[in-house]
């Protein structure tokens, strides 16, 4: 065979393997493509209704929790844990516990609400904590400097995450040590975690070791990832439960959760009909900022039959939350819960 017809024979083996790559992939992505289209029109059906026992204030053994290691919890001796703080001059301190409980401190209620968490899921909770300002921790480390400067949380599970510094030097973020009246459980970020308002969980690092001032550009944990480097809060709600639907001639009570971040709650709506007609619910808790607000509405008892129930809220500044559809990647899910209901 001369050399020419090898080059030739390769060169047909070549084109056959790609062809063949080409339609392997393509056969691949079809699938995947399918898949994706299955699941998300499966997502977006009404979700089988399941009733929550839902309270203003979550139990600590309820409260959610996610990490980047289900499994990890700390051992430490608290009285020997110190908190590094580290300023753009790179000089440091550190703080005990003790010290960060004698910073000026309240309580206040809170709710954190996880990125990943989809449209009706749970991944969301609300607690009262002791805090101190984080104004008043990095003061000792703080600088007059903003354009391009940041605050970096980590903690000693090597979760790290970062936020423009004038963003915590206001009134409502903290470093929380305290939850519902007592030390920080190992499972929710003991001894210590930040709160910074707006954000969802993965911008507010738990069972902190060490707190930064920088002007280096830090891509946190998750954000690596090509998630949201903003990670701000998509207003929500959810039907938690439906009483007394199989309770013949009796009125139903249906009943929830709303949420709006740094936003307060002002109204929340509800359609019995799937979405054609709404009618306004009773908010049972007052509105705050950063916090759930409880939600009710009593529905005169309809014929038997199955209905589609939707809830969506409008925040303080009078701005419906995103109706559209989305998955959690890369910056939060969005659109309305939407429950069936078999009225018996």
């Amino acid at each position: 065979m001369s050399g020419n017809e090898i080059f030739k024979s390769i060169q047909k083996m070549d084109s056959d393997q790609i062809k063949y790559g080409r339609r392997k992939f393509a056969v691949i992505l079809g699938v995947g493509v399918a898949g994706l289209i299955g699941w998300k029109y499966y997502d977006s059906l009404p979700q089988t209704y399941h009733p929550r026992k839902t309270t203003f204030i979550t139990p600590n053994e309820e409260f959610y929790s996610v990490s980047v290691n289900m499994f990890y919890r700390p051992t430490l001796d608290i009285e020997k844990w110190r908190l590094e703080l580290v300023g753009l001059d790179k000089k440091s301190l550190n703080l005990s516990l003790e010290n960060i409980k004698n910073l000026p401190n309240k309580v206040v209620n809170y709710t954190y609400c996880c990125i990943g968490n989809k449209v009706g899921g749970s991944d969301i909770s609300n607690a009262a904590w002791k805090v101190a300002l984080l104004k008043d921790l990095l003061s000792p480390i703080s600088t007059d400097r903003r354009d391009g400067v940041r605050m970096v949380a980590y903690g000693l599970d090597g979760y790290y995450s970062s936020v423009p510094l004038e963003q915590v030097l206001d009134q409502e973020s903290y470093i929380a040590y305290e939850m519902n009246g007592a030390m920080l459980p190992s499972d929710h970020g003991m001894p210590a975690r930040v709160i910074i308002p707006g954000r969802y969980g993965m911008k507010q690092p738990k069972w902190l070791k060490k707190i930064e001032i920088t002007d280096r550009k830090v891509t946190g944990y998750w954000e690596e990832q090509n998630w949201s480097d903003d990670a701000e809060v998509k207003s929500l709600t959810r039907l938690d439960y439906a009483n007394d639907i199989e309770t013949e001639g009796a009125d139903i009570l249906l009943g929830g959760i709303a949420f709006c971040g740094k936003s307060s709650v002002a109204k929340v709506e509800i359609s019995v009909d799937g979405g054609k007609t709404w009618r306004q619910a009773e908010l049972e808790t007052k509105p705050e900022k950063n916090v759930w607000t409880l939600w009710k509405f009593l529905w005169k008892r309809p014929e038997k039959g199955l209905y589609t129930i939707v809830c969506r809220v409008i925040d303080e500044n009078n701005k419906r939350q995103i109706e559209s559809e989305r998955d959690w990647f890369p910056s939060g899910s969005t659109g309305l819960h939407r429950v069936r209901l078999n009225i018996v």
